[in-house]
Order: structure tokens, then C-alpha cells, then sequence
């Protein structure tokens, strides 16, 4: 069969080539079957390809897998805490009684008590009285003796938003004016007493929110006066004086700034014997009345991260006496912050009228004439700066400079017009300017051992005075403790004055004359006390105080000596 067809394929062959080199057709006809398959239309519109193809979404679906965790509870063992720092315990009262004597002081008791409430979150009270006194037999010397007694009883509430505080008080001292050397004086004829009483109340407001505005109102009243004549005919001859003060404060905090408001009136009305009237003695009668409003407006701004802050401002200050005068005093301070705190240089300008009492001279001057006149002081500007820090967790330190124009300085001078025994002092008012400078070093080991050290020279110019009588150029003070395994405890404090100097009216021995005026310098002194306190217990303890060891009759004021060497003793208990 494969002959056979390899024989026709080759005969087909031949005869084609045959034919064609012969240039005849031939055509050949057979039957066949041909399919043809059925057309269809093409729904789809013509596209034009992109080159690029979009990459194929995958999606994956989320599966449904819960796996069941089991939960085991273990046992914990309950902790125990033991309190090292227990809260002291609290006595509702105190007492301090003791008794000494000192060369011309002679027998000296003193008394504190105190009795208070135990702690509480909102309500406090309190009351507490101190007494000190001496029979005083200074050789020499008039009677000296003195006594002081003094008491107030105090309450207040404290809740979140705002405190609130009152108290009433209650004062007298005895003295007898004895800078004179007449020992058989009768003590009825020199002798003071000054008697005071008077009530205060505080509310401060504590909003812990800085949007909102906190504020401090606080007011008094207080009424001051000398002992009461026995001859009726100078019934009326007494120094007699009210104080009506209302002190407000106000700020508000945005961001790093307070803005600050203090304003406040003080009204004082200072009254002795009949005005317009004269005594014998040259003795004159007044009536001073001194109402001084203040207005003090301030910004307070802290920036570089707290770094630096700077104060600015005003004082607006209106003294409404008999003369109604304004005054105007800048107020500006800028201090930063160096080394985290261990060097602080800060400078400043400030000022202000600071309105006097008798009251308030009496506390500097015991020995003051009643009837002295008063005024108000402006302090019309006041530079100052210098640089505070720390040398180490123990030991910081503290220098400033100052200079001041001050006007209307009181000052005490001996009166020769109404006494003729140079035993009583007025006041003199001078414009002075003071140049100052303060340094201080403090140590302290935890609660164990605390030093301090103060330096303060000043310098004074006055314009009708040759000196500021009275007014010391050096003051070094230095103060101490020292707890034993908090069983004994030991105090120590000294005060050292020089450059103090009286005016006198006449050449006497070792008096300087300028411009003629007197002056007698009343020498350096140095007062040194030591204090010994032994705790028996918790309740319990017994002290020993020293004063003046160094014995010095030195002069606190012209003719008025102090009294020597002083030892006390006595006991303190809690219940």
C-alpha cells in the first residue's frame, strides 16, 4: 500500500512539471464536501489596549479565628507596711515658767502659755499669754523696773477654696522712766504704762484653678494709749490712738505672668491731752489725724524657663492728713537665675509712704514723750541689688547694696523743754539719705546644727542733723544651734552695734561739736546670750538662758543703762 501511493505522488509530480514547461492549463474536477461555519455578531465595542496593565487586586478575606485563652487566678500574699514616720503626737497645751535675777534687774520671772487645738482639716483655735517683768535696782539709777504682759486667743476655718482667720488681742507694759541718777525716786513719779487691745481678721481665697482671680482681705482695729494721770485736773492729758487698717491683695495668673493688685487704707487718729491747749510744763495738746490710701498695681513675669523674673510697676500712694499730698514711686526688679539656682544676681528701684504710729515709735523707743508728733515717712527712691546663692546643700550666702532717700526719718533726741531731767525723748524728723550693705552666710546640717551670720554696715547723710541720732554704722549679728540626739539643745546668738551717737545740748566729756550741734558717741557694745535646754522627755524639759554674758553696761539709749549679766532658769512641760 505505501508502493502504491509513493508511485502516484511521484507520477502527480512529474506530470505537473511536465505541463508547466508546456504552458497548458489543465483543470480538474472532483465532488467534495465542504462545512462552513455560522457567522455571529461580536457584542463587544472596540477598545483601544493599554500599554500598561493594572495590577490585579488581591483581596483577602478575614478568617474568623477564636482561640480561647484560658484564666488562672493566683493567689497573692497580702503585703505588710510598717510605719517608720509616724505623726508626732499632738498636746493641746504648753507652758514655760521660770524665775531669775541679773545685776540691777533684780528678781526676773517669766511665764508662756499656750493652749491650742489638736490637728483638725478645717476648724483651729488657740490661745496663748507671755509675761516677763523685773523689780530693777540699778545702782545709780531711778527705779527701773518693768513688766510685759501680753495676750490673744485666735480661730480661723480652712476649707478648699478659701481660709479664714481672726484674733483679738491684748497688751500692757510697765516702765519707769529712769535715765537719771537720783536713786530715791518715788516709782509713781517716772512710771508708764502703755496698754493696747484690738482685733484682726484675714480671708484668702484659694481658687486651684489659674483662670480664676484669688484674693486676701484683711482688716483691724487697734487702740493704743498711755497710763492715766491721778491729778483730775490732767484727766484728759493721755496719749490716746486708734488704727483702722483694710489691706487687700488680688492676682491672676496667664501662663508665665501674674498680674497683681495691693490695695489698702490705713487710718490712724492720734490724740493727746486738749488741743489748743498749753500746760505749765510747755506741754501742748494735739490731735493728728492720717489716713493714707495705697494703690499698687504690678506685673510679675517668669520666662526662660523660669530663669529669669522681672517685676513692674507702681505705687500710688495718697496721704490724706492735714495736708493732702499724692506721691508716685516706681517699683521694678529683675533677677536670674544661674547654675540652677547656686547664683542669683538681682537689681531693683523701689518706694513707698510708710505711715507711722505712736505706737510704732513707742516699739522702738519705750522712753518717748507722749505728745511727740507723727508723720507719715516717704521713702521717695530706693536702689538696690546684689547676688544670693548656695555654695553647697548646706551653706548659702546673701550680698546686697542699697541707697535710699528717705524724708520725714524719724529720729529720738532727749527733751529739755517739757522734762528738765533729760529722762524722756521726741521725735525729730530729717531727710536722710542711707547707703547700705548687707551680706549673710547660713550653714545648716539637717535639724542638728544651724548657723547664721549678718553683716550690715550703713552710711548717713542728713540734711538738718549732723548725725542720725541713735542709728547704728555697724550691726553684726550672729545666731546658732546645736541639738544633741535631740536631748540637749544649745543657743547661741551675739549682736555687736558700733557708730550710735546721741545729741547732747552742752560740751561734755568726749562729746563732738559740728556746725553747732553736740554729739556724744555712745561707744560699741557686744550683747551675747547663751541658751541650754535639756529634754527629759517628750513633756518634759528643764532650761538655763545667760544674757548679756559679756556684762556690758553699754546704753541702749542716752542715759538709759541695761542691766548686766542675767541668769534664768525654769522648766517647760506639755499636757
Amino acid at each position: 500500500m505505501k508502493i502504491k501511493l509513493t508511485i502516484a505522488i511521484m507520477a502527480m509530480v512529474n506530470l505537473n512539471t511536465f505541463a508547466q514547461g508546456n504552458g497548458e492549463e489543465i483543470n480538474l474536477t472532483s465532488n467534495g464536501k465542504r462545512i462552513l461555519e455560522p457567522a455571529y455578531r461580536i457584542s463587544e465595542q472596540p477598545t483601544s489596549p493599554d500599554s500598561i496593565k493594572p495590577a490585579q487586586v488581591v483581596s483577602y478575606p478575614l478568617l474568623n479565628v477564636t482561640k480561647e485563652i484560658p484564666i488562672v487566678i493566683q493567689k497573692i500574699t497580702p503585703s505588710t507596711i510598717k510605719m517608720n514616720d509616724k505623726l508626732s503626737q499632738l498636746y493641746r497645751g504648753y507652758a514655760k515658767i521660770g524665775v531669775g535675777g541679773g545685776i540691777g534687774g533684780g528678781i526676773m520671772p517669766i511665764g508662756e502659755l499656750y493652749y491650742n487645738q489638736t490637728r483638725s482639716r478645717k476648724w483651729f483655735w488657740g490661745a496663748n499669754a507671755k509675761h516677763n517683768s523685773a523689780t530693777g535696782n540699778l545702782k545709780k539709777f531711778a527705779p527701773s523696773s518693768y513688766d510685759k504682759t501680753t495676750a490673744s486667743i485666735l480661730g480661723g476655718y480652712n476649707v478648699r477654696d478659701y481660709r479664714l482667720r481672726g484674733d483679738i488681742f491684748y497688751g500692757s507694759q510697765g516702765l519707769q522712766y529712769y535715765g537719771f541718777e537720783t536713786p530715791k525716786t518715788k516709782k509713781d513719779s517716772i512710771a508708764q504704762r502703755y496698754t493696747n487691745f484690738g482685733i484682726n481678721g484675714r480671708f484668702l481665697s484659694e481658687e486651684l484653678d489659674s483662670l480664676n482671680l484669688n484674693f486676701i482681705i484683711e482688716g483691724g482695729y487697734s487702740h493704743f494709749s498711755t497710763r492715766k494721770q491721778t491729778d483730775p485736773i490732767l484727766k484728759q492729758w493721755r496719749a490716746e490712738e486708734d488704727h483702722v487698717a483694710l489691706n487687700t491683695q488680688w492676682w491672676y495668673k496667664m501662663d508665665n505672668n501674674t498680674f497683681r493688685a495691693d490695695f489698702s487704707i490705713n487710718h490712724n487718729q492720734y490724740k493727746y491731752g486738749i488741743r489748743d491747749s498749753i500746760l505749765p510744763s510747755l506741754d501742748s495738746g494735739l490731735l493728728i489725724k492720717s489716713t493714707v490710701i495705697t494703690l499698687h498695681p504690678h506685673i510679675v513675669t517668669q520666662t526662660r524657663d523660669f530663669r529669669l523674673k522681672a517685676v513692674l510697676g507702681l505705687s500710688l500712694n495718697v496721704d490724706a492728713g492735714t495736708f493732702a499730698r499724692a506721691y508716685i514711686y516706681p517699683v521694678a526688679e529683675v533677677k536670674y537665675s544661674l547654675f540652677n539656682d547656686i547664683l542669683v544676681p538681682y537689681v531693683g528701684i523701689r518706694g513707698g509712704l510708710k505711715q507711722h504710729t505712736f505706737k510704732g515709735l513707742v516699739d522702738m523707743n519705750p522712753y518717748l514723750l507722749p505728745g511727740s508728733v507723727v508723720r507719715s515717712e516717704s521713702k521717695t527712691a530706693e536702689l538696690y541689688g546684689g547676688l544670693k546663692g548656695t555654695i553647697s546643700r548646706r551653706i548659702s550666702f546673701n550680698l546686697s547694696g542699697s541707697f535710699s532717700i528717705n524724708k520725714n526719718k524719724p529720729l529720738f533726741v532727749t527733751d529739755t523743754l517739757v522734762t528738765t531731767r533729760n529722762n524722756q525723748f521726741r521725735v525729730v524728723y530729717d531727710t536722710i539719705n542711707i547707703a547700705a550693705f548687707d551680706g549673710s552666710l547660713s550653714y545648716q546640717l539637717n535639724e542638728k546644727i544651724k548657723i547664721d551670720g549678718i553683716v550690715q554696715l550703713y552710711s548717713y547723710t542728713a540734711r538738718t542733723n549732723i548725725y542720725a541720732w541713735n542709728l547704728p554704722s555697724m550691726r553684726i549679728i550672729t545666731r546658732g544651734s546645736y541639738n544633741l540626739y535631740n536631748k540637749f539643745i544649745v543657743n547661741l546668738d551675739a549682736t555687736v552695734e558700733a557708730g550710735r551717737k546721741a545729741q547732747v545740748y552742752s560740751d561734755l566729756s568726749g562729746s563732738i561739736k559740728e556746725n553747732g550741734q553736740f554729739a556724744l558717741p555712745l561707744g560699741t557694745f557686744a550683747d551675747i546670750n547663751l541658751g541650754l535646754e535639756y529634754r527629759y522627755s517628750k513633756r518634759v524639759s528643764a532650761f538655763l538662758q545667760l544674757n548679756n554674758l559679756a556684762s556690758q553696761s553699754y546704753k541702749r539709749y542716752l542715759n538709759y543703762q541695761v542691766i548686766g549679766i542675767q541668769a534664768f532658769g525654769g522648766i517647760t512641760f506639755r499636757f
